[in-house]
């Protein structure tokens, strides 16, 4: 690492996680190629290169990009919080990862980590621009830094990576970038003015969503719930018929603020995440969600749920999905939202007796609804892409090396290892091996695709034909077709702020997102009654509510006319 020009002072504060929503502008995307991502093996999920290319790309030629000695560049990044149980990132276990493997075989280029847990990521990112003393790589610097892309690159801290896109990044190029199949990831990796200060990793899977006990609604004669009303009869029953512990049952912030279940009343969660709120599009208008009849509609739905026994009493904390599996496999929980390996064989095996969850469509509030605010992010992963910093002494080559993750080989390598060792071909399609199916650690497969092959923060094309070929029976594997039903992103808040926007934002809303996370919860358990509704939101627009959605509506009419 060495040092670069001092900062303005503006870099210390802190910024929201939902300036991860940064669009695009130009930046070559005028005219689309007919490519398409990398060659896909397994299945026909995902699309295959184009059989022809207009112009030869420079790729066939690019690698290896240093002869003889090899190259190294430094790399800040975060790591998920399962990580450490599959890799060990502060030793040698990094480049045992196949895909990692290949990719410095095929470059000549050595990477050297400096891994962040991914809970404190944010917090030592601001440290790293506090010190100056940036890697050639950095891990998702646009989700906080004030003023996102464009200040980025404006105050010199990473390279803008646009012009570069066709000369150093031909696949990622031809294949996504241009391609209006992947137009919407394209426009979040990209600003206002065409600057793209990251390369994110592009998500084809459906990672989460609604899952329920199907055998005890067999039991009980139900049907699987597609609407609340259902859903509340189901967990009543569950409740009364069956003594379920905990009819539903949900991670991350309480049901309260999870999009995959809040959508249904055309809103989306009260809290964003990183000392944030939500906000979603109403008629070309952005608005803040906690505010919206729909959103109040919700909450009395939870009060009433809560104070009947149907949800579980999680207001003491957050929890995690670890913590979530166990009272899975203990059958105390009817209805959840969570990955699809929480259907998986491990929680059948260790549940036992007639265990079958089976996911389910989004609820809505009436029959024949569609699920209109789908919580998606374009396939933009929020620690998963790089950016090549202007300390880094050669950048082009650093680009080239991102590029390599979007060749065909690139492809194979990362999403599914090296055949024979990892995976073989049968009929056409990917089967992984013992040394992922059945892992002498214990993990599920999933788990231990990221030890073996590369885990989900590189940026690279996560195909869903990885995560099918982990799923461990039918469930798991339907929960990728069902999950992706019935959903829409026709509600969705895109948009990022200007430094001077986001200087005067994060002057309001810690206060604003403070005041709505203590209350909301209260609402829902009932210490505070619903009664008290309108003066909370009165409460709001007194501490200016209003002006942190006017400048999201800035923002957003900004994204409109990329």
């Amino acid at each position: 690492m060495r040092k670069v020009k001092p900062l303005l002072a503006l870099l210390l504060a802190f910024a929201m996680l939902l300036t991860l929503l940064a669009g695009c502008g130009g930046g070559g995307k005028k005219e689309a190629a007919e490519e398409t991502p990398a060659q896909q093996p397994a299945t026909d999920s995902a699309p295959s290169p184009a059989e022809e290319d207009p112009e030869p790309s420079e790729a066939p030629s690019m690698y290896p990009l240093v002869e003889g000695e090899e190259k190294e560049f430094t790399v800040f990044m975060a790591i998920a919080g399962f990580i450490p149980l599959v890799i060990d990132f502060d030793g040698e276990g990094m480049h045992k990862m196949r895909g990692l493997k290949a990719m410095e075989k095929a470059t000549g280029v050595h990477l050297e980590f400096t891994c962040i847990d991914q809970d404190a990521y944010f917090e030592q990112l601001n440290i790293l621009f506090a010190t100056q003393e940036y890697p050639d790589f950095i891990g998702a610097p646009d989700t906080i830094y004030p003023g996102g892309i464009d200040a980025l690159i404006d105050d010199e801290v990473c390279i803008d990576i646009a012009p570069y896109l066709e000369t150093c990044l031909p696949d990622f190029y031809t294949k996504v970038y241009s391609n209006p199949e992947y137009e919407e990831y394209s426009k979040l990796i990209t600003s206002d003015t065409g600057k793209i200060s990251t390369i994110y990793t592009y998500e084809d899977q459906s990672t989460m969503g609604s899952q329920i006990r199907k055998d005890w609604l067999d039991q009980l004669g139900l049907e699987i719930p597609d609407t609340y009303d259902d859903m509340y009869n189901v967990l009543k029953a569950f409740k009364t018929e069956l003594n379920v512990k905990y009819p539903m049952i949900m991670t991350y912030q309480w049901a309260y603020n999870n999009n995959n279940f809040v959508g249904g009343f055309d809103t989306a969660g009260a809290m964003n995440g990183q000392n944030d709120l939500g906000f979603h599009v109403e008629n070309g208008k952005v608005v803040a969600s906690v505010t919206t009849q729909n959103y109040k509609d919700y909450i009395i739905m939870l009060n009433k749920w809560y104070s009947e026994g149907l949800i579980g009493d999680v207001s003491a904390g957050i929890l995690n999905e670890m913590m979530i599996q166990e009272y899975i496999a203990r059958n105390e929980v009817g209805y959840w939202v969570g990955q699809s390996d929480m259907m998986g064989e491990g929680i059948k095996a260790q549940a036992g007796g007639t265990f079958n969850a089976q996911p389910m469509e989004e609820l809505t509030r009436r029959p024949g609804d569609t699920f209109r605010l789908f919580a998606n992010n374009g396939g933009k992963s929020p620690a998963g892409g790089w950016a090549v910093s202007t300390a880094c002494d050669e950048p082009e080559m650093a680009l080239k090396v991102i590029n390599w993750f979007w060749t065909d080989e690139g492809y194979v390598a990362c999403n599914f290892g090296v055949e024979g060792e990892t995976f073989n071909y049968v009929d056409g399609k990917v089967v992984f091996t013992d040394l992922v199916l059945n892992n002498e650690n214990g993990f599920n497969a999933l788990f231990n695709s990221c030890g073996e092959i590369m885990f989900f923060d590189f940026p690279f094309f996560l195909s869903m034909d990885r995560k099918l070929a982990t799923l461990s029976n039918q469930a798991e594997i339907d929960s990728q077709t069902v999950w992706r039903q019935n959903r829409s992103n026709e509600l969705r808040y895109y948009g990022s702020l200007t430094v001077e926007e986001n200087e005067r934002y994060n002057e309001l809303v810690t206060d604003i997102a403070t005041f709505v996370s203590e209350n909301i919860g209260k609402f829902v358990v009932g210490d505070r009654p619903m009664s008290e509704w309108d003066s909370f939101i009165e409460q709001l627009y007194k501490m200016n509510i209003q002006e942190l959605v006017d400048i999201r509506q800035a923002s957003y009419e900004r994204f409109l006319r990329r």
